[in-house]
């Protein structure tokens, strides 16, 4: 049975981080639908908007269900499990045209995007589940930091035109040398990660999209296997 978290919210400075697989899943199946992804425009009509949301919810739906068959990947998000988990995200290509780097330790200090919660522990399948339907639900409408200009601390609240996630970054507190497990890092007394994403529309020079036809499908037939489970 798994550990259950402590009576307070004290942050665990021995916390180990659990997180790794389930971004690491997400960033490299987003990689794979990417070059299958719908394309949206700030013209483009209700019709196609929605056509891309189902495509990307159904890509992170299959995330889920890949994760929640692997008894590799932890159930929770940290050992021992803790009841807040928060998750921040930024626009990427803002990032690349300031001064600043994608290291969180200089990012602007801002509140969450997505604060995730439970009583018997944040779960990876919550992490999943948080982004999919904080972006890609047929109702959202996701706001995204953005850098303003070249600086490091202003920030203001955009809405990208078809966010796509292309990176997870976070803090570590240190390693354990015993076990080499990485400590979680205590940004405001609970664990945080960072999550870059781009519009649709512009191409990340990093991504070296390999083995695309892992996940190619027609946005016809992503449409209608998500529409199966909204």
């Amino acid at each position: 049975m798994a550990s259950t978290t402590s009576d307070d919210d004290s942050f665990d400075e021995n916390l180990v981080e659990k997180w790794k697989p389930i971004t690491t899943a997400i960033v490299d199946a987003v990689k794979r639908a990417a070059s299958q992804s719908p394309q949206l425009s700030p013209t483009s009509s209700p019709q196609e908007r929605l056509t891309f949301q189902k495509y990307w919810y159904h890509i992170l739906d299959q995330v889920l269900d890949s994760v929640a068959s692997d008894r590799s990947i932890p159930e929770f998000v940290t050992k021992p499990p803790v009841k807040k988990f928060a998750i921040k995200l930024f626009d990427k290509a803002a990032l690349e045209n300031s001064e600043c780097s994608y290291c969180p330790c200089i990012l602007p200090d801002v509140e969450p995007t997505i604060l995730l919660s439970d009583d018997v522990g944040v779960r990876n399948l919550d992490l999943a589940k948080g982004l999919r339907d904080y972006l890609y639900r047929d109702d959202s409408k996701p706001v995204i930091y953005t850098l303003v200009g070249r600086s490091q601390q202003e920030v203001e609240d955009a809405r990208i035109c078809g966010p796509v996630l292309h990176d997870a970054n976070w803090m570590s507190s240190g390693t354990d040398k015993a076990t080499g497990d990485r400590m979680a890092y205590p940004w405001h007394d609970q664990p945080t990660i960072f999550m870059y994403c781009r519009p649709v529309s512009e191409k990340d020079p990093e991504d070296a999209v390999e083995n695309a036809g892992d996940t190619e499908q027609s946005a016809d037939t992503a449409n209608t296997m998500a529409e199966s489970r909204l």
